[in-house]
């Protein structure tokens, strides 16, 4: 978020959307390499995570299509979410094809009041590092004209914490 040199009012009639090409762009077809040679992995893992509700061989089969559609099709996997509220202003992401996979279910009682919530965000690499990339290109938007002429300080996470050249671990 950003604090804006104007006062701005009524709402942002437009999202974005973006493909693996534009997230990752000359390094797309190593990242379709790359990610194409865990898909096995992630399923045998989300798998134990939802204690065979789902097969790894279904989730396989899931995430090679999945796969075919993010890097052959060129669907769009995140959606940037643009937003002013007065004097403040920025952009929020959401993937739209992550591969983490979380879970919900009910406790041993059937009981739907309490369920047990695992969103197992973010859990598998390939869906962390898309969410860096898209930070940057965030931030990076505001940097650029016309936004970077209404854009002020930013606000969260602030350079303190978070400064524009900050590393991966950071």
């Amino acid at each position: 978020m950003f604090q804006t040199s104007t006062n701005l009012t009524g709402h942002v009639p437009f999202a974005a959307f973006a493909t693996a090409k534009d997230i990752f762009g000359a390094d797309t077809d190593a990242v379709a390499a790359a990610t194409k040679g865990k898909l096995a992995s992630w399923s045998e893992a989300i798998a134990e995570r939802l204690n065979g509700g789902v097969s790894p061989s279904a989730l396989e089969k899931r995430f090679r299509v999945q796969h075919d559609v993010i890097f052959h099709k060129q669907a769009s996997m995140v959606e940037f979410e643009f937003f002013s509220l007065g004097n403040i202003t920025g952009i929020v992401f959401s993937p739209t094809l992550p591969f983490s996979w979380g879970s919900v279910h009910l406790d041993a009682t059937g009981k739907t009041d309490s369920p047990a919530i695992d969103p197992n965000f973010l859990s598998i690499d390939f869906d962390m590092q898309t969410a860096l990339k898209v930070g940057r290109i965030a931030r990076k938007m505001w940097s650029t004209k016309p936004l970077s002429e209404l854009a002020g300080g930013l606000l969260v996470p602030g350079d303190a914490v978070l400064p524009e050249n900050a590393t991966d671990a950071e």
